[in-house]
């Protein structure tokens, strides 16, 4: 990373930390025929020999010329699939170097062209911490303010969707039942072409085994399949490894420790918005779900339905092999779902300290936070949790930087008890307040 880059340095915190956009244009490799992303001598529109040799991508600075970026990866909630992540860059264009038809047009840039995006605090020497990769998708030229100049908006998406453009003809023979869900990941990625180096791919080893299949979807859809599966996760990294998470994974994470503390007077990252659903709509007693060889499950909650009365959840897609690994996905959906909860959706947060700056940059999907929701001056109330990160967003400005995460409960067995409410509250409350 070059030592010059001078944007962006958020001013918060004395501008200890900085970001930095780069564009992948070459690999970091001088062997003849291995260039990643010129044409070919017969015309191709890669070089075969090197799209996916497996070498490090030579990374080129764009920095200096960006105003602003947002990035997401994620999903809504737990029991979701993951969606393709996808990055926004805002460019100053005003010379046209992000346009090919220019005589400065030098970077030869067109969509398909890997961008990253990392983030750095800078007062300790902390290394570059990567935040979102992929492909660049599409470039929008747009007028400036006030029609000063071009902008260039830039236009990226995770490597999801790559996979999920990939969708060729079902199998004419179809693969045998029992395939370990790790495995029929890693075929996927083999048959789109993606480097089978260990240091491209991070996938768990699987516990599930899947139906027969004769793949008739998109690569991205069978890998989210197998995911759904296994009761685990399959989602792009912030480096861009392709990364499959077995049923152990959420189980791991609630069972391990707080990453960090969040809205807590002495905690150093802190809320700016929160946004909560305490509501009958997320609340299933009644869970079917079916495998698609013809297996079926049925689960229910006698308390909930007396509660709530019956509530459906119900899908018949699964495509585990045995109506034992359906049950405990089943299992896993009742219990999150069988009663009404102060849920917390999202939150926006900003650092307030050197520490909450690396505590913001390290935070991964699955972390594990403790939040406390809390009320300032006479009356305070508060109520604190713990919670699995689904979703991350960043957003960066020269003068600004703020980071939106969706989360969900990380006790997934039973609802917040109006205990964890302050005392001074509730002994306040009485009828005559009704």
């Amino acid at each position: 990373m070059p030592e010059n880059v001078q944007w962006v340095r958020p001013k918060a915190l004395g501008g200890i930390v900085r970001f930095a956009v780069e564009i992948a244009l070459g690999v970091r490799d001088d062997t003849e025929g291995t260039a990643i992303w010129q044409p070919d001598p017969d015309g191709a529109l890669w070089d075969t020999k090197g799209l996916w040799s497996g070498l490090v991508p030579s990374w080129v600075d764009i920095t200096p010329r960006v105003l602003e970026l947002e990035t997401n990866r994620g999903r809504d909630r737990w029991e979701q699939q993951f969606r393709v992540g996808r990055c926004s860059v805002l460019a100053d264009n005003q010379d046209g170097v992000f346009n090919v038809d220019t005589p400065i047009g030098v970077l030869e840039l067109r969509p398909g062209r890997w961008l990253r995006v990392l983030g750095q605090r800078t007062d300790d020497g902390s290394p570059w911490v990567p935040l979102w990769t992929g492909q660049i998708d599409a470039f929008q030229d747009q007028y400036a303010e006030s029609a000063t100049g071009i902008n260039s908006r830039i236009i990226s998406l995770d490597f999801g969707a790559r996979f999920q453009i990939d969708d060729p003809p079902a199998l004419e023979t179809p693969i045998p039942a029992g395939q370990v869900t790790s495995d029929r990941v890693s075929l996927l990625l083999d048959e789109a072409g993606w480097p089978d180096e260990a240091f491209w791919r991070d996938i768990d080893t699987g516990g599930n085994t899947m139906a027969e299949s004769t793949l008739p979807q998109s690569r991205w859809a069978e890998m989210q399949n197998a995911a759904t599966a296994e009761g685990g996760a399959m989602f792009i990294s912030g480096s861009g490894l392709p990364t499959f998470r077995n049923k152990d994974w959420l189980d791991d994470k609630i069972a391990g420790p707080v990453k960090f503390t969040v809205g807590q007077v002495a905690s150093n990252v802190q809320i700016l918005r929160a946004v909560t659903d305490w509501s009958q709509q997320r609340v299933y007693n009644d869970v079917r779900l079916a495998r698609k060889d013809g297996g079926e499950i049925r689960l229910t909650d006698d308390d909930s339905r007396a509660l709530y009365g019956p509530r459906t959840y119900a899908r018949n897609d699964i495509q585990c092999q045995t109506d034992g690994q359906l049950d405990e996905i089943a299992a896993r959906i009742l219990g999150a779902n069988r009663f009404d909860r102060a849920r917390l959706e999202e939150l926006e947060l900003v650092p307030t300290s050197p520490q909450g700056v690396t505590d913001l940059l390290g935070l991964d999907l699955g972390d594990k936070l403790q939040v406390e929701i809390r009320t300032l001056g006479e009356g305070q109330w508060s109520y604190a949790a713990e919670y699995l990160v689904n979703k991350i967003d960043h957003v960066v400005t020269a003068s600004d930087w703020t980071t939106t995460i969706r989360v969900d409960l990380a006790d997934f067995t039973s609802p917040l008890l109006p205990a964890a409410f302050t005392t001074a509250f509730t002994e306040e409350f009485d009828a005559e307040d009704v």
